[in-house]
């Protein structure tokens, strides 16, 4: 429930401009998307942190044991910061930082030497929390669509 809904709101700031990226939000998703997340839940090496703000869900970070750290890196003593997301609405209110020092925290406690994400450059609002809280680029990918036909999740 309140990681699915989440990942959604996650989603659908990654469908916005200037980004357009892809993320399982149409309902065709939805099982597809259940089923990746309980995979998650039941892994206890997966770590889910949700802040709560008056009984409502407002913000997640979510780490992976093996993510998608590139193979240069120390494996062992990475942790990847799969999801990290404040609901527009409790946003400039610290939530993202509690959450972020609440999970390097216990990243620190289970022996891990660093934290790798993964962040667009187009997120206008993502990119500036990250390197404001101590991340720095080690890697540079590009992408290019293979098929201009697809049709993206606003409808197209």
């Amino acid at each position: 429930g309140v990681l699915l809904e989440l990942a959604r709101t996650l989603g659908f700031h990654h469908l916005d401009s200037p980004m357009f990226m892809y993320w399982p939000v149409l309902p065709e998703h939805d099982a597809m998307a259940r089923g990746f997340f309980s995979a998650l839940l039941e892994d206890e090496g997966n770590p889910h942190f949700v802040a709560y703000r008056k009984g409502e869900p407002v913000g997640l970070t979510s780490f992976l044991k093996q993510g998608f750290t590139p193979p240069h890196m120390n494996l062992e003593g990475n942790i990847y910061l799969f999801m990290g997301i404040v609901d527009p609405e409790a946003q400039d209110g610290g939530v993202g930082r509690a959450l972020l020092d609440h999970g390097m925290a216990w990243a620190r406690s289970e022996g891990y030497e660093r934290c790798t994400l993964h962040v667009l450059s187009a997120n206008y609002s993502g990119e500036p929390f990250w390197f404001a809280n101590g991340f720095q680029p080690v890697e540079y990918s590009l992408e290019r669509q293979l098929d201009e036909r697809v049709a993206w999740a606003r409808g197209g």
